[in-house]
């Protein structure tokens, strides 16, 4: 009998007719969340700021460092990729003809010196061609 006397508290309540005893573990408030409800509003302002079509979405050196982005699949085989590419050369040497060359195998997906092609759409703009050309 002593050893559950011992288990036991004195004068214990469990219904809503006093006060909670404080915690010693407990050090948290509502002043110290503070942080928590700043980043909330932060995504609140992200959240707003990405459906309206008005403002350029922009991101941080860090968040831009921190993420992984996948890489696209190539348009021609270890030769072609999605981006922006820029050729240049002399003058008469073939550039506009090879380009002509790269739209027609993208356009049909035909092999491309023998490097596998996926078919997709293409756009050519000879704007250094008069209309006779």
């Amino acid at each position: 009998m002593e050893d559950k006397k011992k288990m036991t508290t004195l004068n214990s309540s469990v219904g809503a007719d006093e006060e909670q005893s404080p915690s010693k573990n407990c050090n948290d408030s509502i002043t110290e969340t503070e942080e928590y409800f700043n980043s909330f509003d932060e995504i609140k302002n992200k959240m707003m700021r990405l459906s309206n079509p008005y403002l350029l979405n922009t991101v941080t050196m860090s968040e831009l460092y921190d993420s992984v982005y996948s890489g696209l699949p190539a348009i021609i085989d270890n030769l072609l990729y999605p981006g922006l590419y820029l050729f240049a050369g002399g003058a008469k040497i073939g550039k506009s003809f090879l380009m002509i060359q790269l739209a027609y195998h993208i356009s049909t997906g035909t092999p491309f010196w023998g490097y596998p092609c996926r078919k997709g759409k293409v756009l050519y703009l000879a704007l250094e061609d008069n209309h006779r050309r």
